[in-house]
């Protein structure tokens, strides 16, 4: 994913070698809303708020727009483990995972886009950003 936004790069810096990492701050967003379920609209309709309030850019929906439909296309094309999907569980047993989850996942992401140990998106996606 980090290939797509220096490709799609709203201010400019992808030429410059020390500015590798400068759409990182929008890797663990994203990647939270596709493991929630977010489709290109979403997406869409979320990378505005994110060029003019973190960048101070203005932002350009064509521009917006194809980098949407690429994430989500990128999206759909990464394997998934089998070996980490989780299993159904009978509704007590889903209670209380969520509670265990709400209490466990207040751990801000890091630079590569991953949370701690209870982030869904880091055991579904390792690796792939």
């Amino acid at each position: 994913m980090r290939e797509l936004l220096l490709a799609w790069d709203a201010i400019g810096v992808a030429g410059a070698p020390e500015a590798a990492d400068e759409y990182d701050c929008m890797l663990s967003p994203l990647m939270h809303q596709l493991h929630e379920g977010a489709d290109e609209v979403k997406i869409r309709d979320w990378l505005p708020d994110e060029v003019q309030e973190h960048f101070g850019m203005r932002t350009d929906p064509d521009r917006e727009g194809l980098l949407a439909n690429q994430i989500v296309e990128w999206w759909r094309g990464v394997p998934r483990n089998p070996r980490l999907v989780k299993p159904k569980l009978p509704a007590s047993a889903a209670a209380l995972r969520s509670v265990f989850q709400r209490r466990t996942s207040r751990t801000a992401c890091d630079s590569r886009g991953f949370c701690g140990a209870a982030c869904s998106v880091r055991a579904s996606r390792l690796g792939r950003v």
